[in-house]
């Protein structure tokens, strides 16, 4: 990618939302899912889209869905069940000339201790393989295993929703997770639950929609956000001055940001 956007993209946004598209809420087939990230990847945007992930499911439909793209050129990550699927993963890639394994992100079987993640991992993976993301299970073997591989070359990943409304970690949990991986100075990654840039709801994951207002407008709940004042020449109440002033400081401060927003995951 070229041009004023790329050239304005610090390095820490780089490839900063993977292409989950196969997967909820997306669920795109794979066919219309390698087609639009072939859009994303030449798109204004593209230096903001990490690779395309998917399952190692759907590997074996790839030759005939590339077929359709030829010269075209796919990085991936591969979602992988548990460390024994490993190997089977990396056997397909000889026969996909047009894809780049980028990444592997490896769940963990419920009966896999944690002193055996990583010898499991390390024997199935070549010298020269790239990152594999470990799916930090939400039990008692979580900081054990942060500490396990932040002694490796491996990394972690947080699942942060899914479609059921108990796949959503709360605040506290979620912290906590992060809290650690920050200490121990442990690169990580998080999938799912992250569609959205602000908390909300959605009746579809199991969570019931707020009660609408009885005034049938929309409330803030901090209470920070009130109606603008009516009547000619009414004045601002105070709070609305001092968000003036402070977005005015802002601008003046805070370089121009350059157009344009990578799809949401």
């Amino acid at each position: 990618m070229t041009g004023p956007l790329a050239a304005g993209i610090p390095p820490l946004l780089a490839g900063l939302a993977d292409d989950a598209a196969i997967f909820p809420p997306g669920s795109l087939p794979l066919e219309q899912a390698v087609a639009a990230h072939l859009r994303h990847r030449a798109a204004p945007y593209a230096a903001f889209v990490g690779p395309l992930v998917l399952s190692a499911a759907v590997l074996p439909q790839l030759p005939a869905v590339l077929a359709r793209h030829p010269g075209a050129q796919l990085s991936i990550s591969v979602t992988v069940p548990a460390p024994a699927d490993v190997a089977g993963v990396l056997a397909q890639l000889p026969a996909l000339a047009q894809v780049q394994l980028a990444a592997l992100e490896v769940a963990l079987p419920a009966e896999l201790a944690v002193a055996d993640v990583v010898p499991a991992l390390d024997a199935a993976l070549p010298a020269a393989a790239p990152p594999v993301y470990v799916e930090v299970p939400r039990d008692d073997r979580r900081p054990g295993l942060l500490e396990v591989l932040a002694a490796s070359k491996h990394r972690a990943k947080f699942r942060t929703g899914g479609v059921a409304a108990h796949l959503y970690p709360d605040e506290a949990e979620l912290a906590a997770a992060l809290e650690q991986v920050a200490a121990l100075r442990l690169p990580f990654k998080a999938t799912a639950g992250l569609h959205h840039a602000v908390r909300n709801t959605d009746p579809a994951t199991g969570f019931p929609p707020p009660p609408a207002p009885a005034s049938g407008r929309p409330t803030c709940p901090t209470g920070s956000i009130r109606p603008p004042p009516t009547g000619r020449g009414a004045a601002p109440p105070a709070s609305a001055t001092r968000s003036s002033t402070w977005r005015s400081r802002w601008r003046r401060r805070s370089p121009r940001r350059p157009g344009g927003s990578p799809p949401m995951r």
